[in-house]
């Protein structure tokens, strides 16, 4: 790992809309969010190995977006799929199959 650079797991967007009485929705969480010398550089998430590759695109842009984070990225655990939120930029990759 770069000296610097961290990822966070589990990372905690929003705390969730006030629902009343003292409650709130269940929390914005990012599966991961890569960091380097305290910048947020890029938002991962993760679905399941079954899924599509492209199902936590959406997602993934939303947290982006509320992150001001540049790249995103949504991953099946088979493929990733890219996008730089500034220019627009995406691209797909699905590696060689992997043992489950």
């Amino acid at each position: 790992m770069v000296e610097g650079s961290r990822i966070r797991r589990e990372y905690m967007i929003t705390l969730g809309r006030l629902e009343g009485q003292g409650r709130r929705a269940k929390p914005l969480t990012a599966d991961y969010v890569l960091i380097h010398n305290n910048t947020k550089l890029a938002v991962i998430e993760a679905k399941p190995w079954d899924d599509p590759l492209t199902e936590g695109v959406a997602q993934a842009k939303n947290y982006a977006g509320k992150l001001a984070v540049r790249f995103t990225y949504a991953t099946n655990g088979r493929g990733i799929y890219g996008i730089d939120m500034k220019g627009g930029h995406r691209r797909g990759a699905t590696p060689l199959p992997l043992a489950r």
